[in-house]
């Protein structure tokens, strides 16, 4: 057997591999995912696009023109590909885009941002079959992809369908990149097929490269986040009455924990009653990544003593005198941002799934940002906050309560969160290099498919003759 036969083989026992045993994991997992997705709502909705399986209206319009189909898993992906996709409408206006993600979040948003002429789907569960029926319906010229987010069969359907795919604002976290290199031997064909990566830094870019990336295909372009922020925009939500209206004093100093995850919530809230005592002026607003765990949440702070409001419930119940804003719903971070004094970065401290959220919202607003240890998929934009004296990192929630107490008292921190807005109109830039390289990715595809076709009929004629 020769070399090349020896790597047919060896492709094709990874693929045989990986679509024997991913059905199994889909059928061991699939019950916790269901149940997660009825606790956040609306998951019935359109439920059978995840299977490749799409309204008559929608296959009709896929028909229309050339579709570039661009994927991005959740809000905030989402949240990037919006912008992005407003941009590329005006490069593309012969195209049509398609845009997927996987959770009833990031549709919510999708629906809510999109350009009227665009779609959002639900992106297919990644078995073979119902890739391929999602690929027959819309023919796509082109794909991105948001960041990370890797399934091997639908790569691998769009090589064949010789579909380019792009990765855009594309990061590699310490255990992302371990991860991919111990199983080198399934993603290094896969990455080797991009046809262009956008890295958010120059790490991220070699990081790409060792992973089996061509070298001609790696950018560094910078991070999308800094320019999908837009803080001049008006609020779609006034916090500002909504405490008002709950009776809270426009005098009040608000304390913020946004997005945060499992423990976190109580460690604030006590930490929270401690400081009250010397800052009786203080508020407390807590915004939870997944809102489905509110109710949790509210037990979880009232155990320790404190008196949770529901966002939710504001219009239902009289204003009375509580503690802690608790909000259950999505899509209206920034605007809560705006009210706050001092933000504490959730999923950053131990005892969280770690890797932090994204700290750009009130570093743009120019609001004093503090954050735990466990900041690893944010790295290049920690280092910039840090570096520049834009952001406070704590090792743990007993330095976080120190920290917070001396902000209460000093000017300091003010000046933090001038720096923290400097570093974000700095590196702003992102989406019109993103865009560029995107756009000369499409042209050259439809480039070479023209030839193809024109050499193709050139071939027909010469058989006819």
């Amino acid at each position: 057997m020769d070399c090349e036969a020896r790597l047919c083989f060896k492709k094709g026992l990874v693929r045989l591999l990986y679509n024997l045993l991913f059905p199994v994991f889909f059928l061991v997992t699939s019950p916790r995912y269901l149940w997660r997705m009825i606790r956040r709502g609306n998951w019935c909705e359109n439920f059978g696009q995840r299977f490749g399986f799409y309204d008559r209206e929608l296959k009709e319009w896929a028909k229309q023109q050339p579709i570039f189909w661009l994927h991005a898993v959740s809000v905030g992906e989402v949240n990037l590909a919006i912008p992005l996709l407003k941009e590329m409408e005006k490069r593309l206006p012969d195209f049509q885009f398609v845009v997927s993600t996987t959770t009833s979040t990031g549709m919510g948003q999708l629906q809510r941002g999109l350009s009227p002429t665009m779609r959002a789907v639900y992106y297919p569960v990644d078995l073979p079959w119902v890739v391929a029926r999602a690929f027959r319906v819309f023919r796509p010229r082109c794909i991105a992809l948001v960041e990370v987010e890797i399934w091997p069969n639908f790569i691998w359907r769009a090589a064949k369908r010789n579909v380019p795919i792009c990765l855009v604002n594309a990061r590699l976290s310490d255990r992302s990149f371990r991860g991919y290199g111990r199983f080198g031997f399934l993603f290094r064909p896969i990455f080797s097929r991009f046809e262009l990566v956008c890295a958010q830094t120059e790490d991220d870019a070699n990081r790409w490269r060792a992973l089996g990336c061509r070298d001609g295909s790696v950018q560094t372009c910078g991070n999308l986040k800094f320019d999908a922020v837009d803080v001049s925009s008006p609020p779609k939500v006034d916090f500002g009455k909504l405490l008002n209206d709950l009776g809270v004093a426009s005098s009040r100093r608000v304390l913020l924990g946004a997005s945060t995850h499992i423990g976190e919530e109580k460690m604030l809230g006590e930490i929270y009653l401690r400081l009250r005592q010397e800052n009786p002026e203080l508020f407390l607003v807590i915004v939870p990544r997944h809102m489905e765990r509110c109710v949790h949440v509210s037990r979880e702070l009232s155990s320790v003593g404190i008196k949770c409001q529901l966002r939710t419930k504001l219009s239902d119940t009289p204003a009375e005198a509580c503690d802690c804003l608790l909000v259950d719903t999505t899509g209206e971070l920034l605007d809560i941002y705006r009210l706050a004094e001092w933000v504490v970065m959730g999923k950053s401290f131990e005892m969280s799934p770690g890797g932090g959220q994204n700290p750009i919202e009130p570093a743009a607003l120019g609001k004093p940002v503090f954050f735990g240890p466990r900041m690893g998929n944010f790295k290049g934009i920690v280092q910039s906050l840090l570096s520049s004296r834009g952001a406070c990192r704590v090792s743990n929630f007993t330095e976080l309560e120190r920290v917070l107490k001396t902000a209460m008292d000093s000017d300091q921190f003010k000046k933090m969160g001038r720096a923290a807005s400097m570093v974000v109109v700095r590196n702003r830039g992102t989406l019109v290099k993103t865009v560029e390289f995107l756009h000369k990715s499409v042209t050259k595809t439809c480039q070479k498919t023209c030839q193809k076709t024109c050499q193709n009929g050139l071939d027909g004629a010469e058989g006819i003759s």
